[in-house]
């Protein structure tokens, strides 16, 4: 992916999924202000996400899925208020799940299965009111699930499966 996309001022919508392309996401896309959607999906693509990502303030949705990005997940991702969604699922991600993740309020779609990640699940995910899809399932979180999660009522589809979770649903 060429740098030279992160010129495009104007640019809204970037759909590069599904094709052949590999390499690092290049931070110079943090300087597309005006980007509604990012999708690099079904590529092989790999590296971290660049925090520059956090820029891309009128950001709607962010689609990373099927590739091989690795690394923590950025918490500058909390920066994008204006998130719908946010796809990253079937990479390598590792680490917690960003505390900033949970400070955004128009978040529909969660999908980080089929990752590394670690730790526990925040209880702070019920900061997500509108949430209507949350799936974590797939990785390596451990604790128990937070009965907070009862409190997301828009909530249609939950996947916590293949974790390490233990105590009471």
């Amino acid at each position: 992916i060429s740098p030279l996309l992160g010129n495009l001022s104007s640019l809204e919508k970037l759909n590069l999924g599904n094709n052949q392309l590999i390499g690092e996401i290049p931070p110079e896309l943090g300087r597309l202000g005006k980007l509604q959607l990012l999708n690099l999906s079904v590529n092989s693509l790999e590296g971290r996400i660049p925090a520059t990502i956090g820029r891309c303030t009128e950001l709607k949705l962010l689609c990373l899925t099927n590739n091989k990005l690795q690394g923590e997940i950025p918490a500058e991702i909390g920066n994008l208020k204006n998130l719908l969604g946010l796809f990253l699922f079937t990479n390598a991600f590792s680490g917690e799940i960003p505390q900033s993740l949970t400070e955004l309020p128009s978040m529909l779609h969660l999908t980080v299965y089929d990752n590394r990640l670690s730790g526990e699940i925040p209880a702070s995910l019920s900061n997500l009111t509108n949430l209507k899809f949350l799936g974590l399932g797939k990785n390596m979180l451990t604790g128990s699930i937070p009965s907070s999660l009862g409190l997301l009522s828009k909530l249609s589809w939950l996947d916590l499966g293949f974790n390490n979770l233990s105590g009471v649903i």
